[in-house]
């Protein structure tokens, strides 16, 4: 028998055919649909077709023989408005009941004889297999790379799930520091999960993770002996191959002499007898976010640590010129004022097996040629630009 399909609801007024071909007949609103359940159990879903069997029966048994296209069309567009309600329709287990109501135009189907009886009834759920419940942070690997606080975090899944490996992606938040916490979420398609016979923990999306093992800028309190020693060395060695104060050099007055005054000393009238080199001040200055800046002698570097040592050098000289008034204290030997010299190094790490590691190429010096006034050598700290932000962890006298 042909069938007209529908796709749009037509409404009929004054015009529609009132058929009355075989009386009124009655048919169970519970056959007229076929129930079906998809998914898994404890995500199964609700829905319901129309039976093909019994809509063709209908049919043939209540529209008249003779009947003319559009008093077919009349039968279809009835018949085709059937619907239902159902609750609930998601999430379903097996043993659930479904509560149905079917929904039609009772009189437009009086009048072409057909009655729907057993509009509401209960259908329940069953024969669904059970899903796999999936704990997404069970099986991932998380690792720490990079700097401290500036590290990364690399998330691996290290299950042997297809469905994970191919549809759920990780991301992290939270800085990645030494001793903080980050968030790992995961994230997947919902559409992903229809039909795959999976459903999602939803207490495994996301997990806390420790941060720990990064290397990280040394900012407290440290053993730097190994570090001091060769800065020692550092300036001794730079001191020693500049030649200014080495025995024999010949050297003005003003170069080891503070106070001399204002009058100006062109030529050298001292000999230098011998020096010493003694560290005096060790400071280390740290920022978290990594500025401290400076500029000049110190060069144009940020950094997350600066360590200084402060250097003390005493020349002694003895008068060898007979020039001017002075000409009576030739031979005389006089013990020079201390000249200072700081000398640093920027970011020092301490790995995560807790060793120190730093950069000798980054080693810099600067000659004050005078005492430093000032608390805690001003002089140095002075010659940061205003925009550097940083503490002192440790200063001690050496």
């Amino acid at each position: 028998m042909k069938k007209i399909r529908l796709t749009a609801i037509f409404l009929f007024s004054v015009g529609i055919f009132l058929l009355t071909s075989c009386g009124v007949k009655s048919y169970s609103a519970e056959e007229f649909f076929i129930p079906n359940v998809s998914g898994f159990n404890g995500s199964g879903k609700f829905s319901m077709s129309m039976n093909d069997d019994l809509y063709d029966r209908i049919i043939e048994e209540c529209m008249p023989k003779d009947a003319t296209d559009m008093e077919q069309l009349q039968y279809e567009v009835l018949l085709y408005d059937v619907g239902y309600d159902a609750e609930p329709k998601d999430n379903l287990s097996n043993g659930d009941k479904v509560n149905i109501k079917v929904k039609c135009d009772e009189k437009a189907l009086e009048d072409i004889n057909i009655k729907f009886t057993d509009t509401e009834f209960t259908y329940t759920v069953s024969g669904l297999e059970d899903a796999v419940v999936l704990d997404l942070t069970k099986d991932i690997s998380v690792t720490f790379e990079g700097m401290s606080p500036d590290g990364t975090a690399v998330i691996e899944y290290t299950g042997d799930n297809e469905f994970v490996k191919n549809h759920i992606s990780y991301s992290y938040d939270g800085q990645v520091k030494n001793g903080e916490t980050i968030t790992v979420s995961a994230s997947y398609p919902e559409n992903a999960l229809e039909n795959q016979g999976f459903i999602i923990d939803e207490n495994t999306i996301s997990k806390e993770f420790t941060v720990s093992g990064l290397d990280e800028y040394l900012a407290n309190e440290a053993d730097l002996s190994e570090i001091g020693s060769y800065m020692d060395s550092y300036i001794n060695e730079k001191i020693e191959n500049s030649g200014n104060y080495k025995s024999g050099t010949k050297i003005c007055k003003s170069d080891f002499l503070k106070g001399y005054g204002e009058l100006v000393v062109d030529y050298k009238d001292y000999s230098v007898n011998k020096y010493s080199v003694t560290p005096v001040t060790e400071v280390l200055l740290y920022s978290e976010d990594g500025d401290i800046y400076s500029e000049g002698l110190f060069h144009s570097i940020k950094s997350h640590n600066k360590y200084i040592r402060f250097y003390k050098v005493n020349v002694e000289a003895e008068k060898k010129t007979d020039y001017g008034d002075d000409s009576n204290n030739v031979g005389d030997i006089v013990q020079g004022d201390d000249i200072y010299y700081a000398v640093y190094l920027n970011d020092i790490v301490i790995t995560g097996n807790g060793e120190l590691l730093y950069n000798t190429e980054d080693v810099v010096y600067t000659d004050f040629k005078r005492a430093l006034i000032g608390a805690q050598f001003a002089d140095v700290f002075n010659s940061f630009t205003e925009g550097s932000i940083y503490e002192i962890i440790f200063e001690n006298n050496l």
